[in-house]
């Protein structure tokens, strides 16, 4: 089983390519799972019938971290791929404590990506670039461009 993570399903471009991945998966017999943080986006009626959607209940996905812990120690998939930054810092965290393989997609990344609304949460989530990104089992950029971008921010 491939277990999906994002915010939510809202109207995007990440979460129409992770749709359309979950869509070519399951019609190739490979089970799939869809886990949101939060509910509630305009695409969720867009899964695909045989894709179970999971809804941790969290505003946030950093802290959906404690339930998609738990959801992955319970339902153990073979991998998780998640894309947009915040989830792929959950992701990354979660899969680590529940050993669990992670893939993450960049699609789009600059230094915006990283900047928070003080210098204290700038830095954190330049910290936890460094500390995380590493430890993804997989990174997947859309250029050699980006990935050599991320390799740069993450110390890669």
């Amino acid at each position: 089983m491939i277990t999906f993570f994002l915010p939510g399903l809202f109207a995007g471009g990440a979460e129409a390519i992770l749709l359309r991945l979950a869509a070519e998966f399951s019609r190739r017999g490979i089970p799939c799972q869809f886990v949101v943080a939060s509910s509630g986006g305009v695409w969720e009626n867009r899964v695909p019938t045989d894709v179970q959607l999971i809804h941790l209940g969290s505003s946030k996905p950093i802290r959906a971290i404690p339930a998609l812990v738990r959801h992955l120690r319970s339902h153990r998939p073979h991998a998780v791929i998640s894309t947009v930054f915040a989830a792929n810092l959950a992701a990354i965290a979660a899969c680590r404590i529940a050993r669990v393989r992670c893939v993450i997609r960049e699609a789009y990344w600059t230094g915006e990506e990283l900047s928070g609304r003080t210098r204290l949460s700038t830095l954190a989530n330049r910290l936890a670039v460094k500390q995380l990104y590493p430890r993804a089992d997989a990174i997947i950029s859309l250029s050699r461009g980006l990935a050599s971008h991320v390799r740069t921010l993450a110390h890669i």
